[in-house]
């Protein structure tokens, strides 16, 4: 059971990461262009670094976290189930 709670819980930490990133992407885009007045070009290489550096972040600070909190998750369910 446990193995199964990491291999949703890396799915769902790679799911999280490209929404997050994605949506990062985009807001910087539009806070670059209207802030600074860039050419399009420009906006897409500033704002697609600082996503890329943020996504890698995020995943590793959730894997690491969803590993840190498996064990009392899995206790927390498997207690919920008990009769």
């Amino acid at each position: 059971m446990i193995n199964k709670l990491t291999d949703v819980s890396v799915g769902a930490t790679s799911l999280r990461t490209v929404v997050f990133t994605v949506g990062h992407f985009i807001i910087d885009f539009f806070v670059i262009a209207t802030i600074t007045g860039a050419g399009v070009g420009a906006v897409a290489l500033a704002s697609l670094l600082a996503p890329a550096v943020n996504g890698v972040w995020y995943w590793i600070l959730d894997r690491w976290w969803t590993q840190k909190h498996a064990d009392s998750e899995f206790k927390q369910r498997e207690e919920a189930y008990e009769f």
